[in-house]
């Protein structure tokens, strides 16, 4: 997980809540939720390439799925 290290602004977790990291350089929210977040990170460079030039559109990205990644829009994209 190292090797494929993702630079991070914040990271905001809370029990009642789910896990959320804000990458350096991809102003979209990532929320993991709880466990197995290294499968869920490990779909995550696959997701950011296929939204490159058009981050500016996501509203979120939510890995919080064991199979899943919801990406969420922002309004009027």
């Amino acid at each position: 997980m190292q090797r494929d290290s993702l630079a991070l602004s914040e990271i905001h977790f809370c029990p009642d809540g789910p896990l959320v990291l804000y990458p350096v350089g991809f102003r979209v929210p990532l929320i993991l939720g709880w466990g197995n977040w290294q499968r869920k990170l490990r779909r995550l460079g696959r997701i950011m390439a296929m939204w490159k030039g058009r981050e500016g559109r996501l509203a979120a990205l939510d890995l919080g799925f064991d199979d899943l990644v919801v990406a969420r829009r922002r309004k009027g994209g």
